[in-house]
């Protein structure tokens, strides 16, 4: 096995940052496994980054030595059930509060100024958006990027695509599934035997023996299944008390 270093040219073979396992606690009791980042030529109180993946804290190590090459605090956060965390992985149901929760313990830490902000793309884009959504007051900043719009790209159009249960299966449990969610010709098989027997599509989850936790929402909803429906009942609260409030 090869191991690429990360280390700057006048580190001399040693790393000029710090990296420790770290628990979270949010306010149900259940705990965030993260890692911490520091870097070792910056006492502290520092500003931090915050990045909150379903995809493992790990995969974020070289983002987060850039980090703490630029003088910043960075942490690495796995999504509610995922990696280290406690807990069932449910997509965008618990990373608002949770976000609300990390920013906050970050802020309360003595290696922290008290300034925090948000980074990544994809779904770690877009769980910025609602993190922001709850409006931490330390948070200072989100920097998202190729965030996906709900009910346009996640279910597409409102109707579940073929690629969301892959992508379900890529995030199964608390590890990490890329090469069978990869493997699109698995896939197509199992879809065509579906729609030439004129099977329900959902039965791809009884031929794989993995029934992801939102996927009957997604071919049955064109709300975006259970946040969906609770956001739309928010909405509706908040427009009736605008109309009383304008009549």
């Amino acid at each position: 096995m090869t191991i690429l270093s990360d280390n700057a040219p006048d580190s001399r073979g040693c790393a000029d940052y710090s990296a420790r396992f770290v628990r979270i606690p949010m306010r149900d009791g259940v705990e965030l496994g993260a890692i911490l980042y520091l870097p070792l030529n910056r006492p502290g109180p520092l500003p931090a980054v915050m990045e909150m993946t379903p995809y493992l804290a790990d995969n974020l190590h070289r983002e987060a030595i850039s980090f703490t090459r630029e003088g910043m605090a960075f942490l690495a956060v796995d999504c509610r059930g995922r990696g280290g965390s406690g807990s069932e992985f449910q997509q965008w149901i618990n990373d608002a509060p949770d976000g609300y929760d990390t920013v906050e313990w970050i802020a309360a830490q003595p290696w922290s100024d008290g300034q925090v902000g948000l980074t990544g793309g994809s779904y770690t884009g877009w769980n910025q958006w609602i993190i922001a959504g709850t409006l931490p007051p330390s948070l200072k900043t989100i920097v998202p990027s190729a965030a996906f719009m709900p009910g346009y790209d996640i279910p597409r159009g409102g109707i579940g695509s073929p690629y969301i249960y892959r992508w379900r299966v890529t995030l199964k449990g608390h590890s990490i599934s890329w090469n069978l969610a990869a493997d699109t010709l698995l896939f197509n098989r199992i879809q065509g035997d579906l729609y030439a027997r004129n099977h329900s599509y959902l039965g791809v989850q009884d031929e794989l023996g993995f029934h992801a936790k939102g996927w009957e929402d997604d071919l049955h909803s064109t709300t975006w299944g259970a946040f969906g429906r609770r956001d739309a009942h928010r909405n509706r609260r908040s427009q009736n008390s605008r109309s009383r409030y304008f009549r």
